[in-house]
């Protein structure tokens, strides 16, 4: 898991760019304004996963119910990740019934059922698992994966205390 890096952009008033403006001929003052940027790379220690559940069928009862197994399954293989109940959470719901098409409401596909879970994984080491896991339950989409870390403000911290470097 340790392969996964997560980049941080952390926008600093360090050196970087630096830019002199003249003032006008009236004014004695002059200044330099100095704008700069880092990036500081830390391995993730939480990430946070949008999974989603696609199922249709011509009878709403069995798009509903094939949709709910598969949910059901998935938080089996949630809770095995010893993912705490409040960290995993249905995120949307939506049922629609689809027509091939749309514009004319002709030839009735089915009804669609989407149901979206929202994870907040707090131990990055089993992500694999888990999201081999709740792909084997069912799970039809993985939105997306956002890794992150919980001391984001010590290292913007440590950031800024490091002297820039002159190029």
């Amino acid at each position: 898991m340790r392969q996964f890096v997560c980049e941080i952009v952390v926008c600093l008033f360090l050196s970087g760019l630096v830019s002199a403006r003249q003032l006008p001929p009236s004014s004695d003052a002059r200044t330099i304004t100095v704008t700069g940027d880092a990036v500081v790379q830390v391995i993730p220690d939480k990430a946070v996963i949008l999974l989603g559940i696609e199922t249709w069928n011509k009878e709403i009862q069995l798009a509903k119910q094939q949709n709910n197994n598969i949910l059901r399954q998935a938080r089996e293989v949630i809770k095995k990740a010893r993912v705490k109940e409040k960290d995993a959470k249905t995120d949307h719901l939506s049922i629609e019934p689809r027509y091939k098409s749309e514009s004319r409401r002709e030839n009735f596909i089915g009804y669609f059922v989407r149901n979206s879970i929202s994870i907040i994984l707090n131990d990055t080491s089993n992500i694999k698992q888990l999201i081999t896991g709740v792909l084997t339950a069912g799970v039809t989409h993985i939105h997306g994966i956002d890794f992150q870390t919980t001391e984001f403000k010590k290292h913007r911290q440590e950031a800024r205390k490091h002297k820039p470097r002159m190029s």
